[in-house]
């Protein structure tokens, strides 16, 4: 296994051509605003929220997958990023563990590929420098043997800004989003057997436990960063 190359890349998240792409989601998986609505329509509104249903829930810091239907991606990760309240509640860690349970399910897919927006950096409440050394440290210490590239995707302005401080360079992506239809990756054909992989291994105690162990370390560090 061999740790992945993290491309820091400024755009929307739709336009970056990679064969997974990580969703911001609520508990219950429904539709909700900005980046949601603007998945749920270009993946297909009907489909993607049968596939939403057919699941029913998914609980914070853990992620579930659905097949990207029309967008470029094969699959779609869904995350639920916990809310910040008072820090006594492992917001970090279950933070980190988003992360880790997507790029753990990318892994199992066989995907190349994945791209994440800047989990917690909404309406979440967390410090926002914070959230980035979270995404950064999480992504570049990930060890898989499918994954080559983890796109960290930055959109509004004042995390631009923060990425420049830090002198990490970043690419623009084009504004042009041109749906190519279902992904191989996301083909019913080979991707069910799949997808009931990545839910038996993300469901499993130990491996929810091993994720948040890995999390705390990750928190130590960038709590030194800081």
């Amino acid at each position: 296994m061999s740790r992945v190359r993290v491309a820091i890349v400024k755009g929307n998240i739709l336009n970056v051509r990679s064969d997974a792409i990580v969703l911001p989601a609520n508990t219950r998986l429904r539709e909700g605003s900005g980046v949601s609505t603007a998945v749920f329509q270009a993946a297909g509104r009907t489909e993607l929220t049968k596939a939403c249903q057919d699941i029913g829930s998914c609980e914070e810091g853990k992620a579930v997958v659905t097949p990207g239907f029309n967008l470029n991606a094969g699959y779609i990760i869904h995350t639920v990023v916990p809310r910040w309240t008072d820090g006594q509640h492992n917001e970090y860690e279950r933070l980190c563990a988003s992360y880790l349970a997507a790029l753990n399910a990318a892994n199992i897919l066989g995907c190349p590929s994945i791209a994440f927006p800047l989990l917690g950096s909404g309406n979440n409440g967390y410090n926002l420098n914070i959230a980035f050394e979270i995404a950064y440290q999480t992504l570049q210490r990930f060890e898989g043997s499918e994954i080559n590239t983890a796109y960290l995707v930055i959109y509004w302005h004042r995390v631009t800004e923060l990425v420049k401080g830090k002198g990490i360079a970043f690419a623009e992506v084009p504004e042009v989003y041109v749906p190519t239809g279902a992904h191989s990756h996301g083909s019913a054909a080979n991707g069910k057997g799949v997808l009931e992989q990545v839910g038996e291994f993300l469901g499993k105690k130990e491996n929810w436990d091993m994720m948040l162990d890995v999390a705390k370390k990750i928190i130590q560090l960038v709590m030194e960063i800081k």
